[in-house]
Parts: structure tokens; C-alpha cells; sequence
């Protein structure tokens, strides 16, 4: 769920220096949703609209179908220190797509690239995939880069086993990774999600990463073992909230755009 976990930790998997210290560890942002940490919801153009300190996006929920697949593009953005800085050295922004983890309580899986900027303005930018419960793992990080287009994609094979796929258009490479999550997915909710990374129940500094568009953002929904892909109509928005509104995300057709508001 698009909140802070303060019980369940899992170790980073980054070598590399930009990254978040191997020292540290991080906090699942999933699985437990606490009401007071949500601003407010409404509607706004017969769109739900929520708001959250950690999440920025859309979620498309499924009461009676089966969600098999997801899939989004996107241009990795090119961080930044954001005008309104913190004084923190490094600002961090993760970029996914997943299945389940707002409703479900139980396993989520997301795949996705996380962002780092440093104060000197050097960047770094980490594949990752994550089947909840269990640790992050980092996936071939050579295939992203600030401009590169990128497809991330989750096929499901059971309620526990699936595969994550991360391809880079420009280079035509793909890479493909078996999961088994730790528990069993409910299979309820598709994700494209920015998101405010946390670490011991603690907000990271947010970078700027200017607007974050998913294209040919859809979903493979069965129902009575027909299935039928599905775009982003009828999804639900989330918002960053912290001490001001940090985010504001458009929903098309198959588009997810979330922009940092600066």
C-alpha cells in the first residue's frame, strides 16, 4: 500500500556509491495503508483522486477480475536537486510498475528503476525488481540511463510465480526475470507508480524528476479464463502530499503522466 512499513525491512542490494548505503536498510512503501497519512480523497473528473506522502500515480483496481499482466514506457527522466533543496547531499525517485500491495495485504510484485542525484549533480540509475515479501533485487543497470526508452512489464504465471521483464528500445534488448513471491498475490491491483522511497520509517529527499509519462500503459485482466487488456480507464490518482502538494499526475486512455511540481 502507498504507505511507510514499520515492520517489515528488507536489506539493499546496490553496490553502487550513489546508491543507498548498503549500511542502510529500506522499508517496504507497501502492504499497510494508515488512514492518517492520507490527506484527503474526492473526485475530480469522475477520476478518484487520493493523496499520499509516498506514492504519485495510478492504480487500476479489480474487484472481480484476474489482473495476469502489466506493462508501461516511459523516457527515464533526468534527475535533479529540486529548487526548494533540503540541504540533503543525494535526492532519490523510484519508478515502477507492479501488481498489487494498496488492497492486498498479502505479496506484491514491482519492477521498475530506482533514481539518485548527488549534490556535484552525478547521477545514477538502478534496475530493480521487487516480489514482496522478500528483498529488492537489482537487475543488469547498464540497460538504463537518463533519456533511454524503456519498457517495464510483469507477465504472471500463477498467484505466486511470474516473470519480470525490463527492455530498452534504442539497444532492442530485453531482460527476463523468474519470481516466486513469498506469499500469495491477490492479484487486484495494477500499479504506475513514482515513488518517494522511505528507509527507516524516514522519507528520503525526493530529486526532481521533471514528468514521468508511462505510454501503452495497460493491464491483461481474465475473467471466466477470458482475458482482455485494458488501459487506464476507471484508475484510481494518487498524489504526493507531504507539507504541500508535491505531484500532479494526468490520466489518458493508456497514459499515466506525474510531474514534480517544483
Amino acid at each position: 500500500m502507498f504507505c511507510m512499513l514499520s515492520t517489515l525491512l528488507f536489506a539493499c542490494l546496490a553496490i553502487f556509491a550513489l546508491a543507498v548505503p548498503p549500511s542502510q536498510e529500506r522499508l517496504s512503501a507497501s502492504v499497510v495503508r494508515d488512514p492518517t497519512r492520507l490527506s484527503q480523497s474526492g473526485t475530480v473528473s469522475s477520476v478518484e483522486v487520493q493523496y499520499s506522502t509516498d506514492w504519485a500515480g495510478a492504480i487500476l483496481h479489480s474487484q472481480t477480475d484476474t489482473i495476469r499482466e502489466i506493462t508501461g514506457r516511459l523516457v527515464i527522466p533526468t534527475p535533479r536537486i529540486p529548487i526548494r533543496n533540503d540541504g540533503k547531499d543525494a535526492h532519490y525517485a523510484r519508478i515502477w510498475v507492479g501488481v498489487d500491495g494498496d488492497v492486498c495485504e498479502s505479496a506484491s510484485i514491482r519492477v521498475g528503476c530506482d533514481l539518485v542525484v548527488d549534490s556535484a549533480g552525478n547521477i545514477t540509475v538502478n534496475a530493480f525488481y521487487h516480489a514482496f515479501p522478500g528483498p529488492i533485487q537489482h537487475l543488469n543497470s547498464s540497460l538504463s540511463a537518463p533519456g533511454a526508452s524503456m519498457t517495464f512489464a510483469i507477465a504472471l504465471t500463477s498467484n505466486t510465480t511470474g516473470t519480470v521483464y525490463v527492455t530498452e528500445h534504442t539497444l532492442d534488448e530485453t531482460v527476463a526475470q523468474p519470481f516466486k513471491t513469498g506469499a500469495p498475490l491477490c492479484q487486484q491491483d495494477a500499479e504506475w507508480v513514482v515513488e518517494n522511497i522511505v528507509i527507516d520509517d524516514k522519507l528520503l529527499a525526493m530529486a526532481d524528476f521533471g514528468t514521468v509519462t508511462f505510454t501503452n500503459a495497460s493491464a491483461v485482466v481474465e475473467e471466466k479464463q477470458v482475458a482482455s487488456r485494458v488501459g487506464t480507464d476507471g484508475a484510481r490518482v494518487i498524489n504526493i502530499w507531504q507539507d504541500r502538494l508535491l505531484t500532479d499526475v494526468a490520466l489518458g486512455a493508456s497514459s499515466v503522466a506525474i510531474t514534480y511540481l517544483s
